[in-house]
C-alpha cells in the first residue's frame, strides 16, 4: 500500500469513528451504520438507519419487497442519521479533485480510474472490518448492528457482496442479508 494510501485509510478511519459516535449521540437506537460513497468516488460520508424509520418506511410503502431493500439498502436510510463533519468533507473535496483530473475519454485513465475505484472501495471496507474486529462498534452501543459500505449507482459482484456482508457482519444481519440476496436471482 502507498504511503498516499496510508494517509488516506488512516484519515477514513478517523472520519468514521468519529461520525459513529456523532451518530450514537444523536440517536442511540441504530440498527445499521455504512461508510457511503459513489461510483465516482468523489463523495465519503456515513449513514445509519433505526428501526423506527423502517417501521415508518413499511407503513408508507406497504409490506413486500421493498422492506428489505429499505432494511438493507443505505440509499433508502434515514439521511437525517448522517455523520456529516469536517473531516468528511474535507475528504469528499479531495476525491472530487481526484475525479477531475481522469480523461474518461483516454483509455489509459478509466483503467487507472478503475483500479483506484476498487482500491478505494476495498479500504473503505476494511476500515469498516478493522473496527468491527476491534469491537469499536459493539463497545460502543453495547448491542450488534448491521455493518455495511455501499456506493449509489456502483454494484458490486453478487460473490463480493456477499463476502463483504460476512466479513463485517457475524450477527442476526447477516444471515437476513444473504437470505435477501438470494431472491436477487427471482427478481
Amino acid at each position: 500500500m502507498s504511503l498516499q494510501a496510508i494517509t488516506l485509510k488512516k484519515e477514513i478511519m478517523q472520519a468514521v469513528k468519529k461520525g459513529f459516535i456523532e451518530i450514537i449521540n444523536h440517536n442511540p437506537d441504530i440498527y445499521s451504520f455504512a461508510l457511503y460513497s459513489d461510483e465516482n468516488c468523489e463523495t465519503l460520508s456515513v449513514i445509519s438507519n433505526t428501526l423506527e424509520y423502517l417501521k415508518k418506511t413499511k407503513k408508507e410503502y406497504g409490506e413486500g419487497k421493498f422492506d428489505h431493500h429499505s432494511k438493507f439498502s443505505p440509499d433508502e436510510w434515514d439521511f437525517q442519521l448522517t455523520g456529516e463533519d469536517k473531516e468528511f468533507n474535507k475528504l469528499s473535496k479531495r476525491l472530487s479533485n481526484n475525479f477531475l483530473n481522469y480523461d474518461f475519454e483516454n483509455n489509459e485513465d478509466e483503467i487507472i480510474f478503475n483500479k483506484f475505484q476498487i482500491s478505494f472501495y476495498d479500504i473503505c471496507i476494511d476500515i469498516l472490518k478493522e473496527l468491527k474486529e476491534d469491537h469499536f462498534f459493539k463497545n460502543s452501543l453495547n448491542k450488534e448492528i448491521l455493518i455495511l459500505f455501499s456506493a449509489s449507482e456502483y454494484e458490486f459482484e453478487q460473490s463480493k457482496q456477499m463476502e463483504m456482508v460476512l466479513s463485517l457482519n457475524d450477527n442476526k444481519y447477516s444471515d437476513c442479508y444473504i437470505k435477501w440476496m438470494k431472491t436477487w436471482v427471482d427478481e
